[in-house]
């Protein structure tokens, strides 16, 4: 028993996560039926990073550093991927642009948070 919690409430509190994971991998496969391949990308991108992170157990051994590792490798990028699926939606409804014209921004909005989530995860195991 950690923290006041039984075994019981901690299976189901690293369970929960995973559900609602599960859902949204649910709905953004209903939707992602009629949208881009640009958007659709950036919704994968995002709804996978819960399905596989959800929350991880972190007792004071090497998996609290794992565990940091995956935070951040993973949260930063949640970030800019949401922030990616508001230029998208910024520039497609109020600039009006084409499909051919987000696939040239694409490799931007899938490749920059990425790479960002990998080097902020990263020089922190350098110190």
């Amino acid at each position: 028993m950690a923290m006041g919690f039984t075994d019981q409430q901690l299976r189901i509190l690293d369970i929960l996560p995973r559900v609602s994971a599960a859902l949204s991998i649910f709905g953004s496969s209903f939707i992602s039926i009629k949208c881009s391949k640009t958007l659709r990308n950036v919704k994968w991108s995002t709804t996978v990073k819960l399905w596989f992170v959800g929350s991880w157990p972190a007792p004071a051994s090497g998996w609290c550093t794992a565990n940091a590792f995956l935070g951040l490798l993973t949260a930063v990028p949640q970030a800019m991927f949401n922030a990616a699926m508001c230029l998208y939606y910024l520039f497609t409804i109020r600039y009006k642009w084409s499909e051919v014209q987000m696939r040239r921004l694409q490799p931007l909005l899938l490749v920059f948070p990425i790479v960002w989530g990998l080097v902020s995860a990263i020089l922190p195991l350098s110190a």
